[in-house]
C-alpha cells in the first residue's frame, strides 16, 4: 500500500489531461483572493476524517487565500442540515 501511495504521490500531472486551464476568471466571494472552498456532509466519515489535518492546512494558508465551508445539498434530508449550519454561522 505504502509503496502504491508513493507512486501515485510522484506523478506530474498534465495540462489537458489532469486538469484544464480556464479561459477566463472566475468570479468569486473572495474578490481578488483565491478561494479554496469545502464542501462536506455532516454524515460523510471521510469529511469527518479530514477535518482536522484540513484546519491544520487552512492555518498555513497565504493571506492572499480564503477558506470557504459549505455543506453540499444532494436530497431533501440534507437541506435541514445546510439551514442549520447557515443559520448558526
Amino acid at each position: 500500500m505504502f509503496l502504491l501511495s508513493s507512486i501515485v504521490y510522484s506523478q506530474d500531472f498534465e495540462e489537458g489531461i489532469h486538469y484544464r486551464v480556464l479561459d477566463e476568471r472566475q468570479t468569486t466571494q473572495t474578490g481578488d483572493r483565491i478561494e479554496v472552498r469545502e464542501l462536506f456532509w455532516y454524515h460523510c466519515p471521510h469529511c469527518y476524517s479530514l477535518e482536522r489535518p484540513l484546519r491544520e492546512w487552512v492555518e498555513t494558508m497565504p493571506e492572499s487565500a480564503e477558506f470557504i465551508s459549505m455543506p453540499a445539498i444532494l436530497g431533501d434530508s440534507w437541506e435541514f442540515h445546510a439551514r442549520v449550519y447557515y443559520t448558526l454561522e
